[in-house]
């Protein structure tokens, strides 16, 4: 038997049994609908275990997904040769300038890719390829360096999204070109071409067009005048 300190009821039976002998079920409340917090717990709890199951090839493959498209972008660093055969690495942006740079793992192998960030440059230093800058993103300074071989140097477009390829110029088809654009109409001379007939086409004979309405006047039935 419990003891008075325990709360605990132990049900030893499915079914209660009543005083007069008939058997009775004891029906529990449904459960409760989840809150938004539980409900969004128990779906990171999900993800979480979906991916401990993944190998790591697959878990590398699901983070190179989340990796922003760059090709697009104009370099921000150009190289040449120096008077001594060394290259020279020269930055094409200046300080107040937004930068895109794509960072790239120096250790370990194949230097995978780490992260790209939109940075605003805040000091550079051409000697050692340092740049002083902030992320206005995540609100805290870096440095990166233009010169590091595993770190790329973007330029930041004038408009539109960074990461956002775009869109390429639509082609003409033949059948396009065959169609007459707004200005066709007028002659190579510039004026505009009239209605009517074309110059120097001829005109049909008085006497054909004479004997044609006189025809055209007889089929018609002769109107009756009315009297008052």
């Amino acid at each position: 038997m419990n003891s008075p300190e325990d709360t605990t009821v132990e049900f030893l039976f499915d079914e209660l049994v009543g005083d007069d002998g008939d058997t009775a079920t004891e029906t529990l409340p449904p459960d409760a609908p989840l809150s938004s917090e539980e409900a969004a717990s128990n779906e990171e709890a999900d993800k979480f275990a979906a991916e401990t199951r993944l190998t790591p090839e697959q878990r590398e493959r699901k983070r190179l997904e989340g990796k922003p498209r760059v090709d697009h972008l104009s370099p921000g660093v150009m190289k040449i040769n120096g008077a001594t055969g060394q290259p020279v690495y020269l930055p094409l942006f200046d300080v107040g300038d937004r930068i895109i740079a794509e960072r790239h793992a120096s250790l370990l192998p194949g230097h995978p890719w780490l992260d790209t960030r939109v940075f605003v440059v805040l000091d550079i230093d051409d000697d050692t390829g340092v740049i002083h800058c902030f992320d206005d993103d995540l609100k805290n300074h870096a440095f990166i360096g233009f010169k590091h071989p595993h770190t790329k140097i973007f330029l930041h477009p004038k408009k539109g999204k960074p990461f956002k390829a775009p869109k390429p110029p639509t082609e003409i088809s033949s059948t396009d070109n065959n169609k007459k654009q707004p200005g066709d109409e007028k002659e190579s001379s510039g004026a505009v071409k009239k209605r009517g007939r074309k110059a120097g086409s001829k005109n049909r004979p008085k006497s054909v067009i004479a004997a044609e309405k006189e025809a055209k006047r007889a089929s018609k039935p002769k109107r009756k005048k009315n009297r008052r």
